[in-house]
């Protein structure tokens, strides 16, 4: 046994490494991220979460959670709030590199990362959810 894919399917794949599909299906693809990138910023503005860097690469979003009302500029609070909502986003302290909590400094407790990658009815129902979290605590 092995772990690859085996004979025929990889015959059928073959068509679909034709260097001139490669580039056509690498064209709509960024185009695709490139329309979610957009619109999740934007939404993103409108509702007072600030992204710092706009990502050039990847599908995520470091979002500053500072400007929102307490305790959502909390990246753990706004995480634990979210599940009620049915949108995960990741804490900014969960990427604080800290081995055996030497350092006392929380750097991105009021940062999470934020996925543009789902389909775009999926970030706007997400981002449905992300509004109606914080009216709740404005």
């Amino acid at each position: 046994m092995d772990g690859g894919a085996n004979n025929p399917f990889q015959r059928a794949a073959i068509p679909l490494l034709e260097p001139k599909l490669v580039v056509q299906e690498c064209i709509a693809i960024g185009q695709q991220f490139r329309k979610k990138r957009r619109y999740m910023l934007d939404r993103l503005k409108t509702l007072g979460i600030r992204v710092e860097v706009e990502p050039d690469g990847a599908f995520y979003l470091w979002a500053n959670l500072s400007s929102l009302p307490k305790p959502l500029n909390d990246g753990m609070t706004f995480f634990k709030e979210g599940l009620k909502e049915n949108v995960i986003t990741v804490p900014g302290i969960f990427f604080d590199v800290n081995p055996e909590q030497r350092r006392h400094l929380r750097r991105y407790e009021h940062y999470c990362r934020i996925s543009f990658g789902p389909e775009m009815e999926k970030l706007e129902r997400g981002l449905d959810a992300i509004e109606r979290l914080i009216k709740r605590f404005a």
